[in-house]
């Protein structure tokens, strides 16, 4: 199962998503909050499978309280390139 966000430095702008950011000092808060929640529920009806959150760009402060679950796995992507706009080269 996995879990991301979008490929920016935009986060949500909701009351709740807000109130989560100042209290996690992070603006990935709700991803890990949500991430979390279905950690618990797969985890519960699927011991042993794993929920991976993608973290992107404006994801390199962690909260400060809040930790992933023991069967979540975190993989930050540090590339700043578009693979979008890429043409590959034609045989």
């Amino acid at each position: 199962m996995d879990v991301a966000q979008l490929d920016s430095g935009s986060f949500c702008k909701c009351k709740t998503c807000i109130n989560a950011i100042a209290k996690e000092r992070s603006g990935v808060a709700s991803v890990l909050y949500f991430t979390n929640e279905m950690a618990d529920a797969i985890g519960e009806a699927y011991p042993g499978l794993w929920v991976s959150m993608f973290a992107y760009y404006g994801t390199s402060t962690p909260p400060a309280k809040t930790m992933p679950r023991d069967n979540v796995n975190v993989s930050y992507c540090f590339y700043t390139v578009s693979y979008t706009h890429l043409t590959l080269p034609t045989t």
